[in-house]
């Protein structure tokens, strides 16, 4: 099964603001007061977003190798099978 990865840009705005966002998922938007706390928020924010876009219809985004300033922040397990099968199928 392949990975699931989407890259995403952690930006401090404040001393202990963190804001997440994803260039290939605009939609997701997230964040924290630490930099822990906006890893883990990312990851649930990124799963919601991909199980809209499969309750939607919608396209999934194809994952990418992270670029400068990125973070790949991956998918859980049971929502990345989900997305395998349903692209493959």
């Amino acid at each position: 099964m392949p990975i699931w990865a989407f890259p995403a840009v952690f930006q401090e705005e404040e001393a202990g603001d963190w804001v997440v966002t994803f260039p290939d998922i605009p939609e997701v938007v997230t964040g924290a007061d630490s930099l822990e706390a906006a890893r883990l928020e990312a990851a649930d924010a990124l799963e919601e977003a991909i199980l809209a876009y499969m309750a939607d219809g919608r396209a999934v985004p194809s994952p990418r190798a992270a670029g400068e300033g990125e973070e790949l922040v991956t998918l859980a397990p049971g929502t990345a099978s989900r997305v395998t099968f349903t692209v493959t199928t």
